[in-house]
């Protein structure tokens, strides 16, 4: 959900900056179908494609952003996902504690009740 609704930010300062990014040259279909007059057929595709790519971290560059706010958008989604990684660990690992902790004041030690008899 993070990824999409980050992907209609980009797909909005797309359409506001047509040069707000800068697109591989696998794309460059897209933009000469946009100079004969055919409504940008792939670019909401793309910009779904460059937020999960800048969300996880993998930046492949075959899309970069240009303007300012592009940019801005890109860092901060960046940082979005790394907060979200970590938040997500981090309270998985305290789960996982609290659920040990609670097993041994019951006196049941996970790691011993698992083992063969």
């Amino acid at each position: 959900m993070i990824g999409l609704i980050w992907a209609f930010f980009f797909t909005a300062i797309d359409y506001m900056d047509s040069d707000a990014f800068v697109v591989a040259p696998a794309e460059d279909a897209l933009v000469a179908a946009e100079e004969k007059g055919i409504v940008r057929p792939g670019r909401s595709r793309e910009m779904s494609y460059f937020s999960f790519v800048t969300l996880t971290g993998l930046g492949y560059g075959d899309t970069t952003p240009r303007s300012r706010a592009a940019r801005s958008f890109a860092q901060f989604e960046a940082i979005v996902g790394q907060l979200f990684l970590a938040v997500l660990i981090a309270r998985l690992v305290s789960i996982r504690t609290a659920q040990g902790i609670h097993d041994e004041l019951e006196g049941q030690n996970p790691d011993e009740r698992d083992k063969p008899s």
